[in-house]
C-alpha cells in the first residue's frame, strides 16, 4: 500500500465530498480510480442488476470491465455460477471475492468461474451491493490482486463505493427539503458509525441500549431514504447533515 491509512480514510471522506457535487460521470469515475491507485486496485465498474421493483436487468452504468474477461463472462454466461453474484444479492454487506471460501464451500462451477477470473489478472476484487427503496440493484465492483483485510481500509472502500453508486445513479436532483433532516441524537450515531464505531461501542458512549441505537439509525435511513448504513452516511455527509 503505497499511502498510509490514515491518509487513504481522509482521501475516502474527501472522494465522498466531491461526489455529493458531480455532474460529469467520466469525471467522477477518472476520480475514484485515482483514489483506488496504490490499493491493488486496477478496474471498478458500477452494474444495474434490478430496476425499480426487483425487475431483473443488466445495465454497466459507469467504470469498465476487462473486455475479454467481459466477452468470455456474458458469452458463456458464468452469471449462472458466479459465487460473487450469488453473495451480493442475498447481502447488503461489501465483502472481498476472498471471503467466499471461508464463508460456506463453493460449487465446482463457481470454483471454475473465480479460478478463470485469476486467470485474467483479477484474483480478487471488493463488492458493494447498492440497493434502493424502489428495489432497484445495483453493484460497485472493484477488480485487483489483493484486497488488504485492514478493517478500517475496508470501511473506506465501502464509503466510496456507495458514493460513486449514489452519484452514478441518481438524478442529481436536490432532495426535497423535508427529508434533509437529521435530530441530533440521529446525527451523532451517523457521525459515529461514519467513523468506523460500532453500535455496541456507540451504545457504551452514549449510555443508550443497542437496540435505541438501532431505532435511531433506522429512523435515520427512513428519513433519508436509503437502506444501509453506508448509504446514510455517504446521504448524510453529501447534505451536510454530519462533518468528519
Amino acid at each position: 500500500m503505497s499511502k498510509g491509512i490514515d491518509r487513504l480514510i481522509q482521501d475516502a471522506f474527501d472522494f465522498v465530498h466531491a461526489a455529493q457535487n458531480a455532474d460529469d460521470i467520466r469525471s467522477l469515475s477518472k476520480g475514484f480510480a485515482r483514489y483506488l491507485e496504490g490499493l491493488g486496485v486496477h478496474r471498478h465498474v458500477c452494474l444495474q442488476l434490478t430496476g425499480p421493483g426487483g425487475v431483473p436487468i443488466q445495465d454497466q452504468l459507469a467504470g469498465s470491465w476487462d473486455r475479454r474477461w467481459e466477452a468470455r463472462y456474458m458469452g458463456r454466461e458464468y452469471f449462472r455460477h458466479d459465487a460473487v453474484l450469488r453473495e451480493a444479492t442475498c447481502s447488503d454487506n461489501s465483502f472481498a471475492w476472498s471471503d467466499l471460501p471461508r464463508r460456506g464451500p463453493l460449487s465446482e462451477a463457481e470454483r471454475m468461474v473465480m479460478n478463470e477470473s485469476a486467470d485474467f489478472g483479477q484474483p480478487d476484487g471488493f463488492v458493494t451491493p447498492y440497493r434502493n427503496v424502489d428495489g432497484s440493484m445495483a453493484l460497485v465492483t472493484l477488480f485487483g490482486s489483493s484486497i488488504d483485510a485492514d478493517p478500517r481500509l475496508r470501511t473506506a472502500l465501502r464509503l466510496t463505493s456507495v458514493a460513486f453508486g449514489g452519484a452514478i445513479r441518481r438524478d442529481f436532483r436536490t432532495m426535497p427539503e423535508g427529508r434533509r433532516r437529521l435530530t441530533q441524537r440521529e446525527a451523532e450515531i451517523v457521525s459515529r458509525i461514519a467513523a468506523g464505531a460500532r453500535q455496541s461501542e456507540i451504545a457504551d458512549r452514549l449510555h443508550l441500549s443497542e437496540r435505541t441505537v438501532e431505532q435511531h439509525l433506522r429512523n435515520a435511513r427512513t428519513r433519508l431514504g436509503v437502506t444501509t448504513s453506508a448509504q446514510l452516511c455517504v446521504e448524510a455527509l453529501r447534505y451536510g447533515l454530519i462533518s468528519m
